[in-house]
C-alpha cells in the first residue's frame, strides 16, 4: 500500500491532500503558527477523522526542566564565582538527565468524537538516542529517522519488524512539504494512524511557522545516531520492487 501525503498551500494556510494508491482518501491542514497547535485529518465530507492534541502536562515537565538547567548553571555561577564551574554544571546536569529517559512533542491523538485513539511522542535516551512512538490499541510503533543528502526516511516497527517507511525530499517548492508512505498490505489497518502521524511529524519537523517564502528552497541534511541500524536500505525493493522505488529518494548507487 502507498500513501501519499502532499501539500498544497504553505506558509500562512497550510493544506494537504492525502492519496491510497492513487486515489485522493483525506485532506489535512495544520494551525500555521505554532507547532504547539492541532493538526487534522479530514474525510472527504469534512467531517474530523483524527485531530492532535498537545499533552500538556509534558509540555509543562518540560519547561520546568529547562528552567532548573538554568537555575543550576546560575546558581553554580554565582556561588562560586567561576565560569568554568558553571560550564562543569551544565556538562553535570545534562549526564545526568541523559540517563532518564525525555519526552518531548507529545499529543494525543482525538477521533471525530474526541475520544482519546492514541498517543504520539519523541523520546530521547541519553544523547544519541532518540526516536518517535506511537502508542495504538495496546501496543507501541517506533519511528526511527535518518537524513542523507536531501532525502530523509522514517522507518517503522512494530517490536523487531518493520512494516513501513516513509520517504520525504527535503528539497522544496514554496515551502510546499510531500511525503510518500510504503506500508505492508497486512498492516493496511494503520494507514489512517500513519497518514495522521506524517501530518503530526511534519508540523513539529518542517512546519516553516512564521515563514513566508516562494520559490525553490534547496536543503541538506546528514544525522547519525545508535538508531541508524533501523534503516534497512533493502526493505523498500524487497517489498515494492524497483520500478516503484526509482524516483522515491533512495539513495542512488
Amino acid at each position: 500500500m502507498i500513501i501519499e501525503v502532499r501539500q498544497t498551500k504553505a506558509n500562512l494556510k497550510k493544506e494537504f491532500k492525502i492519496y491510497y494508491n492513487g486515489e485522493l482518501q483525506y485532506t489535512g491542514k495544520q494551525a500555521g503558527l505554532s507547532s504547539r497547535n492541532p493538526s487534522w485529518l479530514f474525510n472527504l465530507d469534512g467531517s474530523v477523522q483524527f485531530e492532535s492534541s498537545e499533552n500538556k502536562k509534558s509540555y509543562w515537565r518540560n519547561r520546568l526542566m529547562s528552567w532548573l538547567f538554568t537555575l543550576v548553571v546560575l546558581f553554580a555561577w554565582l556561588a562560586f564565582d567561576s565560569f568554568l564551574v558553571a560550564v562543569l554544571a551544565a556538562v553535570i546536569y545534562c549526564l545526568l538527565s541523559s540517563l532518564i529517559p525525555t519526552v518531548t512533542k507529545a499529543c494525543d491523538i482525538l477521533d471525530g468524537n474526541e475520544e482519546k485513539v492514541a498517543r504520539f511522542r519523541r523520546i530521547l535516551k541519553g544523547l544519541l538516542t532518540g526516536y518517535y512512538s506511537m502508542e495504538y490499541g495496546g501496543r507501541e510503533y517506533r519511528l526511527y529517522t535518518l537524513a542523507r543528502s536531501h532525502y530523509q526516511y522514517i522507518s517503522i516497527y512494530l517490536d523487531d519488524t518493520q512494516i513501513a517507511q516513509i520517504n520525504k525530499d527535503l528539497h522544496t517548492v514554496n515551502n510546499r512539504d510531500n511525503y510518500t508512505l510504503y506500508l505492508l498490505d497486512e498492516e493496511a489497518a494503520m494507514a489512517d494512524l500513519l497518514a495522521m502521524f506524517v501530518l503530526y511529524y511534519d508540523n513539529y519537523e518542517h512546519g516553516n511557522q512564521g515563514e513566508a517564502f516562494v520559490g525553490y528552497k534547496k536543503n541538506w541534511k546528514w544525522t547519525w545516531s545508535k538508531t541508524d541500524r533501523f534503516y534497512d536500505e533493502t526493505w523498500l525493493p524487497s517489498h515494492f520492487g524497483w520500478s516503484v522505488v526509482e524516483g522515491s529518494g533512495y539513495p542512488e548507487e
